[in-house]
């Protein structure tokens, strides 16, 4: 076997782990936090590696996918290693480091047809990620000096051997003393992240139990207006509504957080942001004011989706959300190039006022008292923060409509 080209893959190995600790310590930020603060290669709508670590696909087994990276990496550099500096040829270590590198590959395949196909994003870390699962793949295959002619031969003398036929492997396999080996260190990774994944957030009550609570509710009868703003497929059979107001801090964490954990379903869900402000000054159902600023952040939002650009303004609101302002909201116009004195007069018009009224009346139909308040095909999302939930609620709406 070739030693440089074994540590060069342990090299590769090395540089793997470190993107996948990295992708892991992401994982259980946005779990913790949420998505508001964004990781450094969060660079764009397309260029998002926090929307990977926020959708379902980001899971397996409860660990994240990235700490089963990791600790693959271990395994294939621990036996890439062993081949490399030990005193006798070991042939049998560096197949099974091959055959896992190809099950990289292969899960590495899928993962990237995910994230064009279905998430829409390229996520940095995981294509370095993937290059580091091919090179390592071609890297033990050339160690074990196998030509492109031989390698189904290859596969098949080794079946024989494990089941101890006689073959021209030229090696014992030593298959069970490998499958300890990786249980073990598979086994010890996995204890550990689920022990830290139990510590997280939402996690006292059972998923089971929060989607039983949540079809225990009453349907609430709420049609959709298609003067709202829209995100997903307006055709979508997922109807998903949030009454929510600019100056509310719960809000805050809901603006950025539901989007990017719904991302998976884009293309079958419809999504609606609705005003309700919790300010007297344009809605007359409180008894007090909570909020002053919010009918006006309202009313910006508003004039925003008339000129395109809602969910952009949507979010520089929340981000200022603690300085709100007619001065800091000019300026959120002005950045994007429209008139200040005819966005603020847009924001003072009786059109756009009567345009929130009318989204506070609906709010007042189905009872809502509170913001956030989120509606998911007429039953209230009580356990919204947690994005597994919220993702599961979504896949038995789904069920549902293909039944129906």
């Amino acid at each position: 076997m070739r030693k440089r080209v074994l540590i060069a893959v342990m090299v590769a190995c090395v540089v793997g782990a470190l993107i996948a600790a990295v992708s892991t310590a992401q994982h259980l930020r946005i779990e913790r936090e949420g998505l508001e603060k964004k990781s450094f290669c969060a660079i764009s709508e397309v260029i998002d590696c926090d929307i990977v670590n926020a959708s379902s696909y980001s899971t397996f087994w409860g660990i994240p996918v990235a700490w089963w990276g990791f600790m693959t990496y271990l395994v294939i550099g621990g036996m890439a290693a062993f081949g490399a500096f030990s005193k006798k040829e070991r042939k049998a270590t560096v197949s099974i480091a091959w055959f896992i590198s190809i099950a990289s590959v292969l899960y590495t395949l899928r993962m990237a047809y995910i994230l064009a196909a279905i998430l829409g994003v390229v996520c940095i870390e995981c294509i370095a990620m993937y290059v580091a699962n091919i090179f390592v793949m071609i890297g033990l295959w050339t160690a074990l000096r196998i030509r492109l002619k031989s390698v189904v031969r290859f596969f098949a003398d080794y079946a024989r051997a494990v089941f101890k036929q006689s073959s021209n492997l030229g090696f014992a396999p030593q298959i069970v003393s490998h499958a300890v080996v990786i249980l073990c260190v598979m086994g010890l990774g996995w204890a550990l992240m689920y022990n830290v994944e139990a510590r997280g957030p939402d996690k006292r009550i059972s998923l089971k139990e929060k989607i039983n609570a949540h079809y225990m509710q009453s349907l609430y009868a709420i049609e959709f207006d298609s003067q709202w703003t829209l995100w997903g497929d307006p055709a979508g059979k997922v109807a998903i509504i949030e009454f929510s107001d600019f100056e509310c801090p719960f809000c805050r964490l809901a603006a950025f957080n539901l989007r990017p954990s719904m991302q998976e379903f884009r293309k079958e869900v419809k999504y609606s942001f609705v005003n309700y402000p919790l300010d007297q000054s344009c809605n007359p159902y409180l008894e007090q004011s909570m909020h002053q600023k919010a009918c006006m952040a309202a009313y910006a939002a508003k004039c925003a989706q008339e000129r395109g650009d809602f969910w952009g303004f949507h979010d520089d609101l929340f981000r200022i959300q603690r300085n709100l302002s007619v001065e800091a909201i000019l300026k959120l116009a002005q950045k994007r190039k429209w008139d200040a004195s005819e966005f603020q007069a847009c924001m003072n018009s009786d059109e756009t006022k009567k345009g929130v009224l009318k989204e506070i009346e609906v709010a007042r139909k189905v009872h809502i008292s509170g913001t956030p308040s989120i509606i998911i095909n007429g039953r209230r999302l009580k356990y919204w923060t947690d994005r597994e939930f919220l993702q599961e609620v979504i896949r038995e709406e789904l069920k549902k409509a293909k039944k129906m």
